[in-house]
């Protein structure tokens, strides 16, 4: 007893007799750290080693006590010293504006000091799926007053959107650690309070359940979401009109991420409060987007959709999904413009063709009558034929399409008569054949098939803004698609381009497949991936993710696809088609006409035939004709 005496006197002359400094050798003697820096470098090493290279730890200690503040001192010792050296670990003590990773590892004793940690998710250009342990060190029996703190810090949590959190926590006087979580969805609460519940608990050497992280929430209980919508088809439509009311039902949303949206919210039970802003959806850099962005970027907007790309240059200001639809962003041209066997065919109703061809019968009419006025008869016998009866005057008549009245006596008048008949039967057998390959086959103007063959042929492009991939002095803008592609359908010129995606080019000329001329270039600009955007490392982007992934392995989003696009409109006026056989229901228009001249034919015989009867009838017939009297 004497040496104890001793001891202690010892002690107490040496130490200040201070509470804290007593409070300190206590903690060396139960070592209160011990069970808490063991268990958590076990469930680190276990669980957060293999899947990440660096650990944050913070820690904060808010109104600690000697004992805990000392307790938290350990901790981080015993952890720093046992730690497996094949993973970096990072302390920091201020604010981690640019600290948060991954994993971060947080040893707090109440509430006010995680809030106090202050931390603030950094603005990066990388996606990060940010995961929270967090070890509670508060010292209470009150399951009551643990709640509250754990409450709190899951508050925090769900403003900082991250929803993969876990808390370690002891009650005093029990050997069992307890491993809660939150949800932020349930049936009577929807984001205004936290749920908190334990999922996991480490007792006697075990876990209950071989995890750290809670898995993933899939059922929103009815919560409402607020999604919105930037419309153009066959993406996302809209059946209804502007009233609120329909605005709301999502029953009258219509298209490919109409459906995907739908079969989610019924998946995940979740309602929608629909949005559709009047302005096109672009995201900008600083703070300025526009559209569906800006509702995002003003947390007014849960969820983004409608022909809305991952494959953006400024796609790193928000989250996004996975993938789900792709199409190829082309150029648009129009095909079969100007050009073609039609043309052809048309060329002899030209005015200038009918031009030259007056010219030539004035010109040969005058060289005749001045060959007539001032060449010797003999001579003008020869070259013309007989001066009164004119025949190469006949033979300009027959370039008119009139009869030859008497065939030319002289050798040539007789040579240039036998040229024109030959080239005339040789003319009429050609567009004959031509006529015949008009009618059997479809031929269009060949368009370009690169993006360089457009500038080296001079295409202007309309399109909504400047673009870096086509020269800006040959773009014009126009911000309507539907107008835009009006543009190229009625041009005068086949050198006018618009761009677009493929798809919307495929439901374009399916909706007017009897008049559509428009084609697109072979060589792609590049492809444009269709996803769901959400706020910078919102939680509901992995909910959002497990179940499109689910979607796509089991086909659904194809099927979806290949019901609103329509793969073979893509392609439309670009070939030569082989046209049907041609049926006596196509050439019913031929018969009554044919009809009709057999018609006029049989009467005007029956009226020559009254003519030797009925002397009234003849001098009709004659006024017809004109007849002035018959040559010599």
């Amino acid at each position: 007893m004497s040496k104890l005496f001793l001891v202690v006197l010892f002690i107490t002359a040496i130490v200040p007799a201070s509470n804290a400094k007593l409070r300190f050798l206590i903690d060396e003697v139960n070592r209160d750290h011990a069970p808490y820096a063991k268990l958590a470098l076990y469930m680190t090493e276990r669980y957060i080693t293999p899947k990440a290279r660096t650990l944050i730890i913070m820690e904060n200690c808010e109104h600690c006590k000697p004992g805990l503040l000392n307790m938290h001192t350990r901790l981080l010792r015993y952890f720093l010293k046992q730690f497996n050296p094949t993973m970096s670990l990072q302390l920091f003590f201020g604010l981690p504006e640019e600290r948060l990773w991954d994993y971060n590892l947080f040893i707090v004793d109440s509430m006010h000091a995680f809030k106090n940690l202050s931390i603030h998710i950094p603005v990066t250009h990388y996606e990060y799926q940010f995961h929270f342990f967090i070890i509670l060190t508060l010292r209470t029996r009150s399951e009551r007053k643990a709640i509250e703190h754990m409450e709190q810090i899951f508050m925090e949590c769900l403003r900082l959107h991250v929803g993969n959190v876990v808390l370690m926590f002891q009650f005093d006087n029990t050997h069992t650690f307890h491993f809660y979580t939150y949800t932020p969805f349930g049936v009577a609460y929807c984001r205004k309070i936290v749920d908190v519940a334990e999922f996991n608990n480490y007792a006697n050497g075990r876990l209950a359940e071989d995890r750290l992280f809670p898995p993933h929430f899939h059922n929103f209980h009815g919560c409402t979401l607020n999604v919105c919508l930037r419309l153009g088809y066959p993406f996302v439509g809209h059946r209804g009109d502007d009233q609120q009311l329909q605005m709301q039902n999502i029953h009258l949303l219509d298209g490919l991420e109409a459906d995907i949206l739908k079969i989610l919210a019924k998946a995940m039970n979740f309602h929608v409060n629909i949005s559709i802003p009047k302005e096109d959806s672009v995201i900008g850099e600083f703070q300025n987007s526009t559209g569906c962005f800006a509702e995002l970027a003003s947390e007014k907007a849960d969820i983004a959709l409608g022909c809305l790309s991952s494959s953006d240059t400024l796609r790193h200001v928000f989250s996004y999904s996975i993938t789900y639809h792709q199409s190829p962003f082309v150029f648009i041209v129009r095909s079969g413009l100007h050009f073609g066997p039609i043309k052809q065919l048309a060329l002899g109703f030209c005015k200038d063709v009918w031009l030259w061809i007056g010219s030539c019968c004035l010109v040969g009419m005058i060289l005749i009558r001045l060959v007539v006025t001032f060449a010797s008869p003999r001579i003008c016998e020869q070259i013309i034929g007989h001066p009164r009866r004119s025949d190469c005057t006949n033979l300009i008549v027959i370039m008119m399409g009139n009869p030859i009245n008497s065939r030319p006596h002289h050798i040539c008048p007789r040579l240039l008569l036998m040229t024109w008949l030959l080239a005339t039967l040789v003319l009429r057998n050609a567009y004959q054949a031509k006529l015949f390959e008009t009618l059997r086959i479809s031929r269009r103007i060949p368009v370009p098939r690169s993006i360089a063959g457009l500038a080296a042929e001079q295409y202007k492009l309309i399109f909504d803004s400047y673009v870096d991939f086509y020269p800006r002095n040959m773009t014009t803008i126009q911000h309507n698609l539907t107008n835009r592609y009006g543009i190229v359908q009625d041009s005068e010129t086949p050198h006018i381009a618009t761009v677009s995606m493929l798809d919307t080019l495929a439901w374009h000329n399916q909706q007017n497949w009897q008049t559509s001329r428009l084609t697109y270039v072979d060589e792609p600009i590049y492809n444009i991936q269709l996803s769901m955007f959400f706020k910078k490392h919102s939680m509901l982007r992995m909910v959002f993710d497990n179940y499109i992934k689910r979607l796509m392995t089991s086909g659904i989003t194809s099927h979806i696809a290949s019901k609103h696009v329509k793969k073979h409109f893509q392609v439309m006026n670009t070939r030569s088609q082989r046209l049907p056989a041609i049926s006596s229901n196509m050439l019913k228009g031929l018969y009554m006409l044919y009809l009709m001249l057999m018609g006029l034919g049989c009467t005007l015989f029956g009226l020559e035939l009254l003519t030797s009867r009925c002397r009234g009838i003849k001098r009709i017939i004659d006024w017809f004709h004109n007849v002035e009297g018959s040559w010599d």
